[in-house]
């Protein structure tokens, strides 16, 4: 080889290596900026829904499965209770945001709220159709031609046509005919239509979706409407007889929709939302609408032509369940509320998983939840709470706001630590919650308490005197008859009647027992002339009962 030739070469190499060394620059750069990228923003809209589904159980599943792309950040903007008057105050930032996942349907947005949201999307914004989101406001004209097609709310032939799968093409029927239904949820295959469109890509042409409502008869302007995929409403499960609608797209000014019909969601089990399908096609829908692009990869668990696919997690944890109804206020709606009930339960007969719900219980009671909630926590303490409870409960006794819903769980559960805890909290208690007080050791017939009570039935408030007189007749022991023969003659006027009247059901007490003979000493003793009518009669009344089978 010619010298020239070898200088020739080394000059190729050199610029091989300086071309080798700027590809690999430029990729470690491309890749820090990807790597680096912040996530895109996704805002979900809630706090309203029909009764057939509820948003505090749908929201944040959607969260999570948006956010496990790594690709979103998510917010809630949720709006004002139905009929609570503050819709004009519901104004979502929604320019701040890369797409927008309704979960909605209640009470019309404010016209500022609702130009807001069309404006956003006419210059660009992206928006996630969820479901019964396409339930809502069938009268607005604009938020219609978004979404493409809806159901429900009075929508008819005058909304616009149903969309038709027929003989390979999309048919716009305009037949007469309600808009919106659907058959019993059950297990249903989708068909993909258009095989090249990002949110679509690589995805089987056909997948089984696991129990979900096959939402039929959506109508609508349908226009730059793009039919993702179908699927089949099948008479013998009372369906249409079509190729449904169930995956589009709308291109609305310069914003891109994704409408997916799938995600039924009232109360666990969510199947519907359990289903690889559902999952990925709205991550990938989200992605579309927010970016124009599909990053994604079709995982390897999504459904088959013949098989449901399921992925566990996406039901709400309890605590996520407690977050999202943590703002409850009475007149609102319970789903949430139903919702943490049922999970409860879903435990019983389960020891560690009941320990594990109370604890998030005290945690809510330890937190500045609503009144209503923590009424609602202590109502379900009642039931499943233990000594771990106690403490907390315990510190609300002197807490007037409260102190009722305390001695609520406090009086349903049992144990000594129950007893001591209302016990120490008598003393130093006042009015209305001593009266409590006192009225739940008589529940808890606490005969450690007779002594306490038996010095309250001479308190200068005849309202607490009264409680102790009662409670005494619960109790019921030895120690509290004595007391309650003791203040027999020691009372007078209305606190006297009360004191013969505990006395008469310490005596039915004594029966029930089969001590009939002490009983029946009770009974002599206030069946005589100087005892008032009524108490004589419910005297002589009790010594025939109590004398049947009784050796005179």
């Amino acid at each position: 080889m010619s010298r020239r030739s070898k200088v020739i070469n080394r000059v190729l190499e050199a610029n091989r290596l300086a071309l080798w060394f700027c590809t690999v620059v430029l990729v470690v750069l491309c890749f820090g900026l990807v790597a680096s990228a912040e996530p895109m923003k996704a805002l979900i809209i809630n706090g309203q829904m029909n009764a057939s589904h509820d948003w505090n159980v749908s929201s944040p599943a959607l969260k999570q499965m948006l956010e496990q792309t790594g690709l979103f950040k998510v917010d809630f903007a949720t709006s004002p209770p139905k009929g609570s008057g503050n819709m004009e105050g519901f104004e979502p930032n929604f320019a701040a945001y890369d797409v927008v996942v309704l979960d909605y349907d209640g009470e019309y947005w404010s016209e500022q709220t609702k130009s807001a949201f069309v404006e956003y999307v006419e210059n660009g914004g992206g928006v996630v159709v969820y479901h019964s989101a396409d339930n809502a406001f069938p009268d607005w004209k604009e938020f219609n031609e978004i979404i493409g097609l809806g159901g429900w709310g009075g929508r008819d032939e005058k909304a616009g046509p149903y969309i038709r799968w027929r003989d390979g093409k999309i048919v716009r029927d305009m037949s007469a005919g309600r808009g919106g239904s659907h058959p019993p949820q059950h297990v249903y295959q989708v068909i993909v239509r258009d095989k090249e469109h990002p949110i679509t890509k690589d995805l089987p042409e056909r997948w089984m979706h696991d129990r979900d409502e096959l939402y039929s008869e959506l109508r609508g302007p349908a226009e730059n409407l793009t039919v993702l995929a179908t699927a089949y409403a099948d008479p013998n499960k009372r369906g249409t007889g079509e190729h449904e609608p169930v995956l589009f797209t709308v291109n609305y000014g310069k914003g891109r929709v994704f409408h997916t019909v799938f995600g039924h969601a009232k109360r666990p089990p969510l199947l519907s939302m359990e289903c690889v399908g559902f999952i990925v096609t709205l991550q990938r829908g989200a992605e579309w609408a927010a970016s124009g692009n599909v990053t994604q990869k079709v995982p390897g668990d999504f459904p088959t032509a013949t098989e449901v696919s399921r992925r566990k997690g996406y039901k709400l944890s309890l605590d996520e369940l407690l977050a999202e109804v943590k703002n409850y206020d009475f007149g609102q709606s319970r789903l949430g509320l139903t919702a943490v009930s049922d999970f409860v339960r879903g435990a019983y007969g389960k020891p560690a998983e009941l320990k594990e719900i109370e604890k998030s219980f005290l945690e809510v009671l330890r937190s500045d939840a609503t009144y209503a909630y923590k009424q609602f926590i202590c109502r379900e303490l009642s039931v499943i709470g233990t000594e771990q409870s106690v403490p907390v409960l315990a510190e609300m006794l002197a807490v007037p706001e409260f102190s009722d819903m305390a001695r609520y769980a406090l009086e349903r559960m049992s144990g000594e630590a129950v007893d001591e805890a209302l016990r120490a909290a008598l003393p130093g208690a006042k009015g209305k919650i001593k009266v409590g007080i006192i009225n739940s050791l008589g529940e808890h017939r606490d005969s450690k308490a007779v002594s306490a009570m038996s010095e309250l039935i001479y308190d200068s408030n005849d309202t607490i005197a009264s409680a102790a007189v009662s409670a005494l007749g619960k109790v019921a022991d030895q120690r509290a008859i004595e007391a309650l023969a003791k203040a027999k003659d020691k009372t007078t006027g209305k606190l006297k009647l009360l004191v013969l009247d505990a006395y008469l059901r310490c005596a039915d007490r004594l029966v029930a027992q089969g001590d009939k003979a002490k009983a029946l000493a009770i009974y002599r003793e206030l069946s005589g002339q100087d005892q008032p009518k009524l108490i004589r009669i419910a005297a002589m009344r009790g010594m025939v009962n109590a004398s049947s089978g009784t050796k005179k």
